[in-house]
């Protein structure tokens, strides 16, 4: 084999591991693996995590761009939830109501749904670099700026 046929071959390999599919198609299985949680997607207005089904749901009509930044938003989340479960509901007294579902009516609760999506992007992020997954940086926070905007109004 020639040295150029070597070189494509490498390429073409690296290609195999080096995108989005493969990056999702790994978090998957570390979700799965780590805190036994399913992803499915669904048609959906956007992806979000159920504690009570042990699922995340992502939109499945996305690219797989913003698949992989709204799953590891949806990884921080679960990050977040598991670490410290009593310290995470004395974290955000004010976010969830008695069914554990966000109600958004007073500044209290506003502000600590705020505190609760900015820390599940950053925990997305880390765990991007914790598993070698290759983020473009300005990208993933145009993403993440978007979405934390959408939650003010």
């Amino acid at each position: 084999m020639s040295q150029q046929n070597k070189k494509y071959n490498i390429e073409f390999v690296l290609e195999l591991f080096d995108n989005d599919k493969f990056y999702i198609d790994k978090l998957c299985h570390y979700v799965k693996r780590k805190y036994h949680i399913t992803v499915k997607m669904e048609d959906c207005k956007d992806g979000y995590y159920n504690d009570d089904n042990k699922e995340i749901i992502i939109k499945k009509n996305e690219s797989d761009k913003s698949k992989l930044y709204t799953l590891l938003h949806e990884i921080g989340h679960v990050i977040l939830c598991n670490r410290d479960y009593l310290n995470y509901t004395l974290s955000f007294p004010f976010s969830h109501n008695s069914e554990g579902m966000k109600i958004y009516k007073n500044k209290n609760k506003i502000v600590d749904m705020l505190r609760e999506e900015v820390l599940a992007w950053d925990e997305g992020q880390k765990l991007a670099e914790r598993l070698n997954i290759k983020l473009d940086y300005k990208s993933f926070g145009k993403y993440r700026n978007k979405y934390i905007f959408s939650y003010i109004g």
